[in-house]
């Protein structure tokens, strides 16, 4: 769970809100990105590639995730579990295979897209800015967080943008 990306997700998010929280995901994340660029013109590539750039922001987003899950909780009165104590205990054990697996699961994506031909001067520093940006998140606990979720938003559906589609215009 900690090592594959959306899994981290689906665990500790969609599937803690209720038994049909991967409904809720597709409806609250996935749907928007399709209709958005549906409504821009834009048509997906595959199938496979759209999962491809799903997987991509996961696993970068997901670190935030772990971070937040395992790390934050330490320097909060009443902090949100979502883990098991066992969970926390192979987090504790492993972290640094589990930072060091995600950058390395970046890096190939990042090799790829760039293979691809992907626009990497815009690509990358939203996809490798995330970490950054969550690491911000977690260490402030006030209403700046609000304006912090708006742009993360703004940059998955970015990031999806640039690796799972292409314009036919």
């Amino acid at each position: 769970m900690f090592y594959v990306p959306v899994l981290y997700a689906i665990r500790t998010r969609f599937l803690k809100r209720t038994k049909l929280g991967i409904f809720f995901w597709l409806a609250e994340y996935l749907f928007p990105v399709l209709l958005s660029f549906l409504l821009a013109n834009i048509e997906p590539i595959s199938i496979s590639q759209m999962l491809l750039s799903v997987a991509c922001v996961y696993c970068f987003y997901e670190i935030g995730y772990i971070q937040n899950d395992c790390e934050t909780i330490k320097k909060e009165e009443s902090p949100t579990l979502r883990l098991s104590e066992d969970e926390l205990k192979i987090y504790e054990r492993n972290k640094w295979n589990i930072y060091m697996t995600r950058g390395v699961l970046g890096i190939l994506f990042s090799m790829y897209y760039i293979q691809q031909g992907i626009p990497s001067c815009t690509l990358l520093p939203v996809l490798w800015g995330i970490i950054p940006l969550y690491l911000l998140y977690n260490s402030m606990r006030n209403r700046l967080n609000q304006y912090l979720v708006l742009f993360w938003h703004y940059k998955i559906f970015c990031v999806n943008g640039n690796t799972g589609f292409r314009n036919e215009s």
